[in-house]
């Protein structure tokens, strides 16, 4: 009867071992799922901030597009005035 005894204390090791194991897999698994979920998190946030950085700079370069546009159109003006047209009654006093 030792060996029985012997046999159900190994077969109860087995047991606790795959237990433990099963326990450890779990574990890894959980762990897994963590770091898969931090690197989806970290992802999506990277991806926010990159978004956010998109329409940042999209809203900036709108800015220098309207400050450009604004600039152009006032050196516009201005070369308009610089470029010394007579008013019609000038000219017809000078023909």
């Amino acid at each position: 009867m030792p060996t029985l005894v012997v046999g159900m204390q190994s077969a109860f090791t087995l047991v606790v071992g795959m237990q433990r194991a099963f326990t450890l897999v779990v574990g890894m698994q959980r762990a897994f799922t963590l770091v898969v979920g931090m690197q989806r998190a970290f992802t999506l946030v990277v991806g926010m901030q990159r978004a956010f950085t998109l329409v940042v700079g999209m809203q900036r370069a709108f800015t220098l597009v309207v400050v450009l546009d604004t600039s152009f159109g006032r050196r516009i003006s201005i070369l308009g005035r610089g470029v010394g047209l007579d008013p019609p009654d000038e000219q017809t006093k000078n023909v």
